[in-house]
């Protein structure tokens, strides 16, 4: 701040006031200024807010354009893991018809209930622990053999069965094949677990 006179009276005054507090003369050029910068400050103002109002357009189209590419990478992800889980490779569709041939063996098939599948691939044959209703109406829980080419060998209902000097010859058969089916399963030999829910839902796609 610095004195200056003012014109009317001669008497000194703040160059900062607009009116002389002497004689009351109005500074002209000095309301010219201080109405510049008002304007001066209203522009600058006006242009701080359009460039906060455009920072923040391109932000929310940004978190907009973000959001949509994830969504879309998201249920292309999902569309593929969909298209994966209904998809049965050349395994799972040889133990698939297998299944498909147990359930068909079934009094009634849509008693199936799987709870494990093992494919021995190296013997070519398959175990199922599973259960189905019986010609008596009942259910029964059993492992079953197959072969890969969905012919039956047995199960092991007739694993605790001793035999004796009195057991007929086709009884020992089934009671020896019972033992070793029960053997082979509790042996844990090498083999591919499948996805049982992967199979069952997808027996439609079953190699018959």
């Amino acid at each position: 701040m610095a004195l200056i006179r003012c014109k009317e009276c001669g008497k000194e005054m703040s160059d900062t006031v607009r009116k002389c507090p002497h004689c009351g003369y109005v500074n002209k050029e000095r309301k010219k200024e201080q109405a510049t910068q008002v304007k001066e400050s209203l522009k600058s103002k006006k242009g701080l807010i359009i460039s906060i109002v455009i920072i923040l357009v391109v932000i929310v189209v940004g978190i907009v354009v973000f959001s949509m590419v994830k969504a879309q990478k998201e249920e292309e992800a999902r569309i593929q893991a969909e298209i994966i889980a209904n998809t049965l490779n050349e395994d799972e569709k040889k133990v698939a018809k297998v299944v498909k041939e147990y359930q068909n063996d079934l009094k009634n098939p849509d008693s199936m209930q799987i709870f494990e599948i093992r494919y021995y691939k190296d013997d070519n044959y398959v175990l199922i622990d599973s259960s189905g209703q019986n010609g008596f109406g009942g259910t029964t829980r059993n492992i079953v053999q197959y072969d890969i080419d969905g012919e039956y060998w047995g199960n092991d209902s007739e694993a605790d069965r001793t035999i004796s000097k009195y057991t007929d010859f086709e009884d020992s058969l089934e009671i020896a094949l019972s033992k070793a089916i029960q053997e082979r399963w509790q042996s844990n030999k090498n083999y591919i677990e499948m996805d049982k829910d992967k199979i069952v839902r997808n027996l439609d796609q079953a190699d018959l």
